[in-house]
This record gives C-alpha cells, sequence and structure tokens, in this order.
C-alpha cells in the first residue's frame, strides 16, 4: 500500500510540473485583461450630463379676451452647452412655437388655460415649465349717462370714478370699460353746482 501511494503523489506532482505552457500564456493574459477591464467601465460611468434649467416662462398677458392670441418666452440654460429644443403644448387653444419663444390662442371659451414647454437638451433629458392664462369674454364698454338739472339753472359738473375699470368721457354722458376679472363693481358721479351744492348717485 505505501509503495502505491507513494506512486500516486507523484503522478500528481508530475502533472502539475507538465501544465503547458500555452494554458500558462492563456491564464496569464486573461489576468491582465481583467485588470484593465475595471478602469474602463468605472471611466465609462463617471460620465455625467447636466440637465437643462428653466429661469423663466414668461406670458404677454396673464388675463385676455376670448379668441385673442398671447405671446409667450422661455428662457433656459444648459451647463453642457447641449443644443436645446423647446417643446410646446397647452391644455386647450392652439399654441404655435418656434424655439423658445410661442404664440398661443385661446379657445374662444372662459376659463383658465395652461401652457406647457418642454426644454430637451442633445441627451434626452429635459426640464418643464408651464404658465396659467385666464380668458374671459369680450364685453364691449357701457355707456352711462346722469340726468341732472338745477332749480336755478346753475351749470353743472359731474365728476365720475368707479371702483375698477376705466371711465372716459367728460360731463353727462361717459363710458366704462370693465375690468379683467368679473364681479359687482361701485360706479358714482357727484354732480355739483359753481356754487358749491354737490349730489351723488351711484351704479353697481
Amino acid at each position: 500500500m505505501g509503495g502505491s501511494e507513494s506512486l500516486h503523489r507523484g503522478a500528481e506532482r508530475t502533472r502539475h510540473r507538465a501544465r503547458p505552457a500555452s494554458l500558462v500564456r492563456v491564464l496569464r493574459t486573461c489576468s491582465l485583461a481583467a485588470l484593465f477591464v475595471a478602469p474602463v467601465a468605472s471611466l465609462a460611468c463617471a460620465t455625467h450630463n447636466s440637465p437643462p434649467i428653466v429661469n423663466s416662462l414668461s406670458a404677454e398677458r396673464d388675463v385676455v379676451l376670448t379668441s385673442e392670441s398671447c405671446r409667450l418666452c422661455c428662457e433656459a440654460v444648459d451647463f453642457d452647452d447641449d443644443e436645446l429644443t423647446y417643446v410646446w403644448s397647452s391644455t386647450a387653444g392652439d399654441v404655435c412655437g418656434d424655439g423658445a419663444a410661442a404664440v398661443w390662442t385661446d379657445p374662444g371659451s372662459e376659463g383658465i388655460y395652461r401652457v406647457n414647454v418642454r426644454v430637451l437638451d442633445s441627451n434626452c433629458d429635459e426640464a418643464i415649465a408651464f404658465v396659467n392664462i385666464a380668458v374671459r369674454a369680450n364685453h364691449p364698454p357701457c355707456e352711462l349717462t346722469c340726468s341732472a338739472k338745477d332749480q336755478d339753472n346753475d351749470e353743472l359738473e359731474f365728476e365720475w370714478s368707479a371702483e375698477a375699470g376705466l371711465v372716459t368721457g367728460v360731463g353727462a354722458v361717459v363710458t366704462w370699460t370693465a375690468p379683467d376679472v368679473v364681479g359687482l363693481y361701485e360706479i358714482v358721479v357727484v354732480v355739483a353746482t359753481d356754487t358749491g351744492d354737490r349730489t351723488r348717485g351711484r351704479w353697481i
């Protein structure tokens, strides 16, 4: 038994010593390749792209009348100096964009509508912004007339004022243009004589 065991151990040592040179070269080559793969992979992972940033999105007006248009402008930057693409959309109405500028036409009905812009760089990273625009009906100006007379036939002066909106004209007949916000507003006229007598009237 002792002799057989010695022969077996000797054969094992012989096989280890007789490993072909080509196999050694292959193992060495694989080991060197493994050393160079890891740095390349870490360099690829280290590459980083900064997404664009929207600094502002502004509308020409916050309130427009039905069937009117409104210009919009988007200011955006990209710290990698990538070329930027602007994609415009809206919840209603029509929006026509040309790069960072766009024109939105309201849908013809009152309400509050959102205009969106997506800013994409060449790596498909993006930034999103939106602005709300209110639409109100186009009511024509209202003509107001104050009928007054003085028993002494004194000359009368009319002083008009409005809680909101715009009063134009002088004398007993003026025009009032309603404000952008729907509501109840008080319009006041004070009638005065050249002797200092005054009287006041109002509309709501």
